[in-house]
């Protein structure tokens, strides 16, 4: 029987509940990732923005691929769900 639940729907709302938005800290951005295992939130560096609005994306897509069991790809730019 197929999972249902392992759609690419699923994996971007999983994604998104695991990646926070960026927040202004210090002049520059930055977001967090949750960690299930370690069941902690990390903070990713404070970068300017579009560099920080970069890195969330490729940590979206991390996410979502994992979520799948999908090899991992790298983020070019663009939609981050066209990458699920």
């Amino acid at each position: 029987m197929k999972d249902t639940t392992k759609t690419k729907s699923a994996a971007i709302k999983h994604a998104r509940q695991n990646v926070s938005k960026l927040s202004f800290c210090s002049g520059q951005y930055r977001f967090e990732t949750y960690d299930a295992k370690m069941n902690a939130w990390w903070q990713h560096i404070s970068k300017p923005y579009h560099a920080s609005t970069f890195d969330r994306a490729q940590a979206l897509i991390d996410e979502a691929r994992e979520f799948l069991n999908l090899p991992q790809v790298q983020y070019d730019g663009g939609a981050w769900t066209d990458y699920v």
